[in-house]
C-alpha cells in the first residue's frame, strides 16, 4: 500500500468481532481482559469529567465558525 492511498474500509461490526476474537485469543492464555463498554452518550460522570467534555465540545464548534468566517472574507473586495 502507497502512503498516499487510503486504507479499506473496516465496518463497526468487524472491527469489534475482531476484538472479541483477539480477547478470547487473551483469555485463553491466562490473561485477564476487562474491556470498557460505555452505555449511552456520556463518557464522563464527574463534574471535572463533564466540564472537560464540555470544553472539548466548545473547540469542535467554533471550527465551522472560523471556515464560516473564512468563506465571509473571501467575498470582500
Amino acid at each position: 500500500m502507497s502512503y498516499f492511498m487510503w486504507r479499506p474500509y473496516v465496518s463497526v461490526a468487524e472491527r469489534r468481532r475482531k476484538a472479541a476474537a483477539g480477547m478470547q485469543k487473551l483469555r485463553k492464555k491466562g490473561h485477564p481482559v476487562s474491556p470498557v463498554v460505555i452505555e449511552g452518550r456520556e463518557i464522563a460522570s464527574t463534574f471535572w469529567g463533564r466540564a472537560w467534555c464540555q470544553n472539548l465540545e466548545r473547540y469542535r464548534r467554533g471550527q465551522g465558525q472560523h471556515e464560516h468566517r473564512l468563506a465571509d472574507n473571501k467575498d470582500l473586495p
